[in-house]
């Protein structure tokens, strides 16, 4: 109900104040939905965690990937607002179907007695730490991307086809192969997934302060994308892992706010050292930040299993 009124207020607002309203709303709900979605998807098949969460993962990047083509063609045909209602439109016709829907997973958790436990609390335990400072090492790029890669992509000579062929090719593999990365993920361990993948991020997103051919962006998009696709089912199946069962969706929930507030504080810095520095500081320096986090995690979770095997 919140997204549904955010959207509808992107629909009739001009004013920079107007869409920062509409935008905190729709975060609102993000921020709302997106942990009790993954708690319900874990408790009902807790045994394949991991599985289920690439699964969901594949869903959650087709919204991202395809909304834009989709409100690109609305608001060429009908006008700039027809996206946001549209949308709106398509999730209040879903909201008398989810509250008709019986899930257990909520039943069970609505009648059971959890004690409640403060964020404060849940920092206080070493492995829920890690994996939250592993989210934010892993989505500091994101803030970079989202307020850069138009113009990045302008500065270095890319159309506006190689712009949409480059978030085409990046979407796409994430979307069809999630799945995918969350069955590697149970096979093999999140941590492991990680160890690989985090490096083939870094690599990406340095390269992109250092490339500056179109073809060649799209190329180390393409491959970065393949990476991510187990990295997001390995970061929340290490977040079930080092949580108690009975905060599942609260830790995930801080995971969550801890990658956005990353990304938002990236993306502060990022565009000013852009404009004063150009990409190859701002993407480097994103790269570096992240892979220093991550040596600092990777470090104290390797000494932590050693301790836990002692």
């Amino acid at each position: 109900v919140a997204d549904v009124l955010g959207l509808i207020g992107f629909s009739i607002t001009s004013t920079t104040t107007g869409f920062v309203i509409s935008r905190f709303i729709c975060g609102l709900a993000a921020g709302a939905l997106l942990p009790a979605v993954r708690s319900i998807v874990v408790r009902a098949d807790p045994n394949r965690a991991a599985t289920r969460l690439g699964e969901l993962a594949g869903f959650e990047v087709a919204g991202f990937v395809f909304a834009p083509v989709i409100g690109a063609a609305f608001a060429g045909s009908f006008g700039v607002a027809a996206p946001f209602l549209g949308f709106a439109a398509g999730l209040a016709v879903l909201v008398p179907f989810l509250l008709a829907t019986d899930v257990p997973e909520v039943e069970r958790a609505d009648s059971a007695s959890f004690d409640s436990v403060s964020v404060r609390d849940l920092l206080t335990n070493k492995h829920v730490v890690l994996v939250v400072l592993t989210s934010i090492a892993l989505f500091l790029p994101v803030g970079i991307y989202d307020g850069l890669w138009t113009s990045y992509m302008k500065d270095i000579g890319g159309t506006r086809t190689e712009l949409l062929v480059s978030l085409i090719v990046f979407g796409l593999p994430l979307t069809a192969l999630s799945w995918f990365g969350g069955r590697i993920v149970q096979r093999r361990w999140a941590w492991p997934v990680l160890r690989f993948t985090v490096w083939g991020v870094f690599l990406s997103t340095a390269s992109y302060g250092v490339l500056r051919s179109p073809t060649l962006i799209i190329l180390v998009g393409g491959l970065e994308s393949f990476l991510q696709a187990a990295t997001g089912p390995a970061l929340q199946a290490a977040m079930v892992d080092a949580a108690p069962p009975e905060n599942l969706a609260q830790v995930q929930g801080l995971a969550l706010a801890g990658t956005q507030v990353a990304a938002a504080a990236v993306a502060l810095v990022g565009a000013p050292v852009y404009d004063r520095y150009g990409p190859g500081p701002a993407f480097i320096g994103a790269a570096v930040l992240m892979t220093s986090l991550w040596i600092y995690v990777d470090i104290n979770q390797r000494r932590s299993r050693a301790h836990k095997a002692i």
